[in-house]
């Protein structure tokens, strides 16, 4: 049986991969790693970094242009990020929109 904090360790490597593949210019390899970290993050009811999560692929759809969809994105971090309480989180969010 896979535990909680397993699932929680292969969401960051996901979500890691998504960031550095971003980085590395592949903007669909990123969305995957993310989608599949934001799966997992769900799955285990992890609100702060699924709204971590939301705001990654925001800036995913913006460097492909997709302006809607990066501005759904990033609405959908900054309300997560509001209803955990995470200051910091909205503040990053806010600049991304």
């Amino acid at each position: 049986m896979v535990e909680v904090e397993d699932l929680r360790l292969v969401a960051m490597l996901r979500i890691r991969q998504g960031v550095f593949t971003r980085h590395l210019g592949d903007p669909e390899q990123a969305r995957a790693r993310l989608e599949d970290g934001l799966a997992l993050y769900q799955a285990v009811g992890d609100a702060r970094y699924t709204a971590v999560v939301f705001n990654n692929l925001g800036i995913v759809a913006r460097l492909v242009r997709d302006y809607k969809e990066a501005q759904l994105l990033s609405q959908e971090s900054l309300e997560r990020f509001r209803q955990v309480s995470d200051h910091w989180g909205e503040a990053l969010t806010l600049g991304n929109l």
